[in-house]
């Protein structure tokens, strides 16, 4: 199983993202950044030398959700963590995602949760 980190990003402050990106990376394969057309070139290119990365142009359209979906189908991962740079997943949630990551699921294994 593998996992890509969608974010969705306008001028975030790149030392805050470099290790957001780093600590991540143990867990997630592909990061993916829908890039708000209002961010900085300095901030496209530098993350354009990271790697592993795709980065995603999108126009502002006033819509959140249709922004952070833009990176859904650039998304090669198994699983899809969405982040937000300004947030800090715990070790609990690395750990949680490292077993996921590990863990051998077809879908046929799948049963659903009851309901």
């Amino acid at each position: 199983m593998t996992v890509s980190a969608a974010w969705l990003v306008k001028d975030p402050p790149m030392d805050r993202l470099a290790l957001l990106v780093e600590y991540l990376r143990p867990v997630v394969s592909q990061h993916v950044f829908v890039v708000d057309d209002r961010t900085a070139v300095e901030t496209i290119d530098t993350m354009s030398h990271w790697p592993d990365v795709t980065l995603v142009p999108f126009g502002w359209c006033d819509d959140l959700s249709q922004a952070r979906n833009a990176a859904l189908p650039h998304c090669t991962g198994d699983w899809i963590l969405v982040v937000d740079p300004d947030e800090l997943p715990s070790l609990g949630m690395l750990d949680f995602i490292r077993l996921v990551d590990a863990a051998k699921q077809d879908d046929e294994d799948w049963q659903g949760i009851p309901v």
